[in-house]
Order: C-alpha cells, then structure tokens, then sequence
C-alpha cells in the first residue's frame, strides 16, 4: 500500500488572496515520480485536527504562557504563536499520541508486528516540540496506529509545509 500525504498549505495565494487548497499528487505517481498503486484517501478532518482545538494565544506576551515563539512562521506574512508542546521528544507511532506532531527521522525506528516478507508494522517518531512544524519532514499522521500494519520496506514520505 502506498501513502500519501495530503499537504494543506495555509497560504493566501499572491494574485488572488484566495487560500490555496489541499493537494494530493495523483494516485497513479507517487512522491518520487514513478508509478505507484493508489494510495488511501486524503486524511479525515479528525485525523488532520489537533487533540483539542484549544484558543490560540493571540498577543506575544500570552504566547510566553504557552512556551511558544511568537513571530512569522513559514510563508505566512502575519505573526501568530507557535505554542510549545509538553510531550516533546516522546516516542510516538501515531500523530494522536502528541500534542503537536509525530515526526520520524529520515531513517525512521520501525515496530514490526509480522516479518514478512515484506515485513508488516509501524513506523516510529518522536512528538515536535512545537505545535506547528514547518519544512520537509517525516510526518506519521494521525490515525496511523488504528490503521493495520504498514509495508516497511517502502519509505515514509515527506510532507513539506511552510
């Protein structure tokens, strides 16, 4: 089974000031460019939310109450909080387990459950330390522990968000 992530990138656009939209690359290409069987369907409102969807501190002085770094993150051109998280570097197989993200490292820990071949489990990461996480990384989503053991040979993808 190949995955996909869905990139929602929270940028207005430059000539219209319309948000763009979700993209998913299509199913017959995967993220390298080769074709590829495809891939489940873009990931639930659930799955995208964070656990609780607490009020965001809007002033810099809040924001210290939260650990976060205020400023522009990313390409947005407004500053806003980016809140510390309280579970950073925690061990984590699904985006669910932390506050922020679960975020594996290029050569991701994996949890085999079946050897195979091809061997059958979970990938590993660690929660972010900040609510939001910006570049290219490994991103395991949330929702990925209910779902059944993944094929480990075939690479996490990235998910590049800005």
């Amino acid at each position: 089974m190949t995955r996909f992530a869905v990139v929602c990138v929270g940028v207005l656009g430059l000539t219209t000031g319309a948000p763009l939209g979700c993209t998913r690359p299509p199913s017959s290409i995967d993220a390298g460019g080769t074709s590829a069987d495809a891939g489940p369907a873009p990931a639930s409102p659930e799955r995208s939310a964070g656990k609780s969807e607490q009020e965001k501190p809007s002033a810099e002085e809040e924001c210290r109450a939260c650990n976060g770094i205020w400023g522009k993150h990313g390409l947005r051109q407004i500053a806003f909080c980016n809140c510390g998280t309280k579970d950073a570097d925690k061990r984590c197989r699904d985006g669910l387990e932390c506050e922020g993200q679960c975020v594996a490292d290029d050569e991701p820990e994996r949890e085999i459950v079946q050897a195979g071949p091809p061997p059958l489990g979970y990938f590993v990461g660690k929660c972010s330390a900040f609510a939001k996480v910006f570049g290219c990384r490994r991103i395991i989503e949330r929702g990925a522990g209910a779902d059944p053991p993944h094929d480990l040979s075939k690479p996490l993808q990235k998910m590049c968000v800005d």
